[in-house]
């Protein structure tokens, strides 16, 4: 599915094979759980991201709004919302386990939103910080 992504994503070929290979074919961000999460969000994203994406000028201006629209859809779609701690709070999870609780914590959600982009074949990777203050 990622590699024929790579020739179905309107900006598929316009993906530097480093990147590709860095930022869209991995499975996991950070240290979440493996899952085949790519199957189902490509299947419930891909051609939704690709109608945002269609007429604009550029590839960058393609991936800029198909990704957009990702992040301001994914999160409702998939019912999962954001909670900072819960029982059995584990930054880390992975996609289908955020879906089942219905929350994720920031890094949970930053997985969802990435694999949506990869599963569509935008280039996208997890930054931040690896933890968080209660001073600030």
């Amino acid at each position: 599915l990622s590699k024929r992504m790579r020739e179905e994503a309107p900006w598929g070929g316009d993906v530097p094979l480093e990147i590709y290979l860095n930022d869209v074919l991995p499975y996991s961000c950070v240290t979440e759980p493996i899952e085949d999460w790519r199957p189902f969000l490509h299947a419930k994203f891909a051609q939704k991201a690709f109608d945002e994406a269609a007429g604009q000028a550029s590839t960058a201006a393609s991936i800029e709004k198909a990704a957009l629209w990702l992040n301001e859809n994914v999160f409702r779609e998939l019912n999962v919302t954001y909670k900072a701690f819960y029982p059995g709070h584990h930054p880390d999870q992975g996609v289908f386990e955020s879906m089942s609780l219905g929350y994720a914590s920031c890094t949970g959600l930053s997985v969802i939103l990435v694999a949506a982009c990869r599963s569509v074949g935008i280039p996208a990777r997890v930054a931040g910080t690896p933890s968080w203050t209660t001073d600030s």
